[in-house]
């Protein structure tokens, strides 16, 4: 069984992917789709999973 926690960073990094490819194939800097990618994939995740802990631990 996946872990809520795994689901979102799955989720994450397939979008993540998505969007650093998007931004590569229209002519973005190099650093722009591996910063977006880097955001998305590690960051949005964390900040997802600590709010959510967060408010389950509040309850």
């Amino acid at each position: 069984m996946v872990s809520r926690e795994n689901e979102i960073v799955f989720g994450c990094v397939i979008v993540g992917a998505v969007a650093a490819f998007w931004l590569a194939d229209t002519g973005a800097p190099a650093g722009i789709p591996a910063g977006a990618f880097a955001l998305v994939a590690a960051v949005v995740p964390m900040a997802i999973n600590n709010r959510l802990d967060a408010t389950a631990s509040a309850e």
